[in-house]
């Protein structure tokens, strides 16, 4: 039986995050615009390597809103209590027009070949927005749980690698700046929810391969910081549904092993401030 020392040498040969080794994962089609909402809702072009300009706060919260369910329209006066929560100016058709209008163009400016053919349109007295599931980072890190978890039983070591790069798209809370209406606080309360889930299968896969090398304690524990609720008694901040059974489950193996609760301890801080640079004057 493998020990440590061998379970981290075939651990890095399997592939980290991006490498071969995580091909069994999502597809990898190549695609030009990258839509992301595991933060700060905004838009890349990869082609060009530049964010496209969103230039207003209801800019970003409209595209986050729309790309809840990508492809499916969404009615106007959703859209408008999204935007402005019973306090929309006397115009607020023509205003969320203006703001639609405006995202539309920056779209096209991003990819004239869709000129004819814009992601985003008005359908059905409401606006749509079209992107492919590999085109949204939500959507990825979905899959790739997803498919972790068919890995988890034959491929404990492939399972760990694509569950560290699809949690590697997180850049923060999920619609971070955008959640004042129901639409983006229900999809970033879900995607939190997931994301905890995410993080204790990483655990429960790392503790696999390490059992079957032999090693008493995964070697590493997330990496992705897990977020602070509340404030509960005794020191520690008060937790619950999966975060509170992640941690119940690090106490106990560092209870055994005394090898993980300094490593907990640093995935306990609250997400940081979005990237410097992209968030909306």
């Amino acid at each position: 039986m493998a020990g440590p020392v061998e379970y981290r040498a075939l651990r890095r040969a399997h592939g980290r995050p991006g490498s071969a080794g995580t091909e069994q994962g999502c597809a990898t089609t190549e695609v030009r615009m990258q839509f992301r909402v595991l933060g700060v809702p905004e838009v890349h072009d990869d082609v060009a390597d530049r964010w496209v300009p969103l230039t207003s706060p209801k800019q970003r919260q409209l595209l986050g809103a729309l790309l809840v369910r990508p492809g499916v329209p969404v009615p106007a006066a959703r859209l408008i209590d999204e935007l402005w929560r019973g306090c929309a100016p006397g115009k607020a058709v023509n205003a969320l027009q203006a703001h639609a209008s405006r995202l539309r163009q920056l779209l096209i400016e991003a990819e004239p070949s869709r000129a004819n053919m814009p992601r985003l349109v008005a359908r059905d007295t409401g606006y749509v927005l079209e992107a492919r599931p590999e085109e949204l980072d939500s959507a990825r890190f979905r899959l790739g749980v997803a498919k972790a978890g068919t890995l988890l039983a034959g491929d404990p070591l492939g399972a760990c690698a694509l569950l560290e790069e699809v949690l590697g798209l997180w850049r923060g809370p999920a619609m971070a700046g955008s959640t004042s209406g129901p639409l983006c606080a229900g999809a970033a309360a879900e995607l939190e929810e997931e994301r905890l889930a995410a993080l204790e299968l990483l655990y429960e896969t790392q503790a696999r391969a390490a059992a079957a090398a032999g090693d008493p304690c995964p070697p590493d524990l997330p990496r992705r910081p897990l977020p602070v609720r509340g404030g509960g008694g005794a020191g520690r901040p008060e937790e619950g549904g999966q975060l509170g059974r992640l941690r119940a489950r690090v106490d106990n193996s560092s209870t055994s092993s005394g090898c993980c609760a300094s490593r907990w301890s640093s995935c306990r801080c609250s997400w940081g401030p979005p990237p410097a640079g992209r968030l909306s004057r």
